[in-house]
């Protein structure tokens, strides 16, 4: 209880930090720092001296300062330590004894100001242990065995599980450490708990996920491990000589007049460190920041930079921003942010030539939608490129384009309230993404005086490569707690979706029970058009470890996560966690990909999410009403907007099939005809435009939109 209250406090304390502080301001500092802890640790006491001494840099996990910034005094004490006025006079305890405890963090800025939080600490006894040293290492040459000079990864966390024949009484059945700075590890299994067990696996709990060929988990009999003294090696395969770094963002959801919050999940999948790391956040402009776990550095407009030093190889790390959503906001609009993280350079040397960039704004003044592509690389193109521009769903128009370096180009579009978008070629060699795109939702009205809404997310929102990360959802009013989500969502009923796109799942997860959840563990078996290889893990709630297990499952673990109750803090109760997979290449069209996921709150039954699904095809309709060969003309549709009835007039007697389709390209009504003229009804359409299609019996064929207005 006592933690969950402090947990309720530091959330709605966070908006009195403001986001910059005047010199002045500073001068006179008496606002304490932000101090956050570690959701939890788990160490294990040395079998030599029976003691593990815990640092109070063990259980930091970002606490800053907007004045004094990471430069902190961190003290650590005991539970009780939590009620004084003053900090205590240590900066490590030492346990002698296993156990479950809680460690005590006090931090201080340069000003003098205290601040505290605290974390849970589980003591494994190392007496009568079995041990389990090795390496995790970076394999540069892909043997899976270690070779002079390869590096070795700090941080990481192995793990041993066991599983028990009988129940093993108050045994765990897990023991875990973590890698120090050469990699090295030693893992402690109590010889009781393996006396009792049936099997062990032992795994590296991977940071990121880096789809190698070396296995990073092997089962043993336990019995096995008595006495064996075992040694095991853990090769980590990473992108080789370079740095390679890959930003992911996300919110759990947005909603119109409340407060929200996104996290910023980071990785540097490559063997080098990236120096002088930062990342660029731009906020929608229709969320106002508010707070954030680090400080910014700057800020320009509704675009704020945060700082991270060096980031090591397979160094992974995330922070939040607090955001307000504007009341202005209508419910159900499109919120699109976005994470620009550096250095972005590919791997196998720097990129320098022609770099396509999209952008789009509503020009209200001239009631047009305005998109503006830009050569922002240091080279001319050196052959022209196509673009698209899609209204919802139906082709807009397509046309070439060539740029010099620095060069720009705009293309305009009516402002009826669709939602356009626009996707631009890269040139041939472009190290990432092969096209890119722009969307504005909301820029003027259609016939009916609103915009369409929810076209944005049918679309992949196409980044120009692994160092930019654009989140865009509806902001939304009730919404199901325990659920499963995909970007992009595909068109239509059948969720249609092209070969080759990947797919962004999002798994969220709420506390509805009457106790705190220590333990919350997702479990997604991916489909077999997916391809698990490319699983990159990305931003969640909360701490988590990740692992491919047999038959493509992918396990998220957050322990020690001590998720309240949602009667008890209902902000508190919810979690999530995103990542991104590919496709397996050019599926078929009419695959269909489902995905879903089982949610397990400690040892209670799973609750199982919605599936999600999306089937391999075509996502734009092509409607075209210009004079191609075998398109007729003549044809005359009045009125257009209509509300009771709509007439098709053409030049001479025809017969034929008349097809209408809804703008998400479904066909709603099929029917004969023979005549001079076709009479559509609107008695069973709603609201919204439609497109037509006639195959006239003697050959040829006529297309066009209509609008059904009430």
């Amino acid at each position: 209880m006592k933690k969950r209250r402090f947990f309720a406090l530091f959330i709605m304390a966070l908006p009195a930090f403001p986001g910059w502080l005047s010199a002045q301001d500073c001068a006179n500092d008496s606002i304490p720092p932000v101090a956050v802890c570690v959701d939890g640790l788990v160490v294990t006491l040395d079998p030599q001296t029976s003691s593990f001494t815990l640092w109070a840099a063990d259980i930091n996990a970002g606490s800053f300062d907007q004045c004094s910034g990471l430069d902190l005094d961190l003290q650590i004490g005991p539970p009780d330590s939590l009620q004084g006025q003053e900090p205590p006079d240590t900066e490590s305890i030492e346990f002698t004894q296993a156990g479950v405890y809680i460690a005590a963090l006090w931090v201080s800025d340069t000003s003098g100001n205290w601040n505290t939080c605290w974390s849970l600490v589980t003591v494994n006894s190392a007496w009568d242990s079995e041990p389990v040293s090795g390496q995790v290492f970076n394999d540069e040459d892909t043997s899976c065995s270690a070779t002079g000079g390869e590096a070795g990864l700090a941080g990481w966390a192995v793990e041993a599980r066991l599983t028990f024949n009988n129940p093993a009484g108050n045994l765990p059945a897990t023991y875990s450490a973590t890698t120090g700075p050469d990699g090295a590890y030693t893992l402690y299994i109590p010889t009781e708990a393996l006396q009792q067990a049936d099997e062990v696996e032992i795994a590296v709990l991977t940071p990121l996920s880096t789809g190698q060929s070396c296995p990073l988990s092997y089962l043993y009999p336990a019995a096995d491990l008595i006495g064996a003294n075992l040694a095991l090696d853990f090769p980590v395969q990473l992108e080789a000589g370079c740095y390679a770094m890959k930003v992911d963002l996300t919110a759990p959801f947005i909603r119109r007049c409340f407060s929200g919050y996104y996290r910023v999940y980071y990785c540097n999948y490559g063997a080098e460190p990236a120096p002088d790391a930062y990342v660029e956040v731009a906020l929608d402009d229709f969320l106002s920041y508010t707070a954030s776990s680090i400080p910014f550095s700057a800020v320009n407009g509704n675009t704020y930079t945060f700082q991270l030093g060096e980031v090591g190889p397979a160094e992974c790390g995330q922070f939040t921003i607090h955001f307000q959503v504007s009341c202005d906001a209508e419910l159900g609009q499109t919120h699109c942010s976005e994470a620009h993280i550096y250095p972005d350079q590919p791997c196998g040397g720097s990129y320098t030539g022609p770099s396509i960039e999209v952008s789009g704004a509503c020009d209200e003044e001239n009631q047009q939608v305005v998109f503006t592509i830009t050569n922002t690389g240091a080279e001319a193109m050196p052959e022209a490129r196509q673009y698209v521009v899609v209204e919802d769903v139906i082709m807009y128009m397509m046309a070439p384009f060539s740029l010099g370096s620095g060069q720009s180009l705009q293309v305009t579009a009516p402002a009826n309230g669709a939602t356009y978008r626009l996707e631009a070629e890269q040139v041939a060699g472009y190290p990432w993404l092969s096209v890119t795109a722009a969307a504005v939702e909301g820029c003027g009205e259609n016939a009916q005086g609103g915009a369409s809404q929810g076209m944005v997310t049918l679309f992949s929102p196409l980044e120009a490569g692994p160092f930019i990360a654009i989140d865009c959802q509806e902001n939304i009013g009730a919404y199901d707690p325990n659920d499963k989500q995909a970007l992009p969502r595909g068109v239509g009923d059948d969720h249609l979706l092209r070969e080759n796109t990947p797919i962004e799942y999002k798994i969220r997860f709420q506390n509805t029970g009457t106790d705190t959840a220590f333990n919350v563990v997702l479990l997604d078996t991916l489909s077999p058009w997916l391809n698990a290889a490319s699983v990159r893990p990305g931003a969640s709630s909360h701490d988590y470890t990740f692992r491919i297990l047999e038959g493509n499952t992918l396990e998220f673990r957050f322990d020690n996560i001590l998720l309240p109750d949602s009667s008890a803090n209902q902000e508190a109760s919810n979690g999530f966690v995103q990542f991104t997979v590919d496709q397996r290449p050019d599926n078929p069209h009419g695959t269909r990909i489902e995905n879903s996921a089982a949610i397990y709150f400690d040892f209670n039954e799973p609750v199982i999410t919605n599936t999600v699904f999306h089937t391999i095809g075509e996502m734009v309709v092509t409607v075209n009403e210009s004079r191609e060969p075998g398109l007729l003309a003549g044809l005359k549709v009045y009125p257009n907007p209509f509300t009771d009835a709509a007439v098709l007039e053409f030049p001479k007697e025809q017969a034929g099939v008349f097809y209408l389709f809804a703008i998400d390209g479904r066909l709603v009504l099929e029917q004969a005809f023979r005549g001079t003229n076709f009479r559509l009804s609107a008695r069973q359409l709603k609201p919204g435009t439609y497109f037509y299609q006639i195959l006239a019996q003697e050959g040829g064929v006529y297309r066009g939109k209509m609008v059904v207005s009430k």
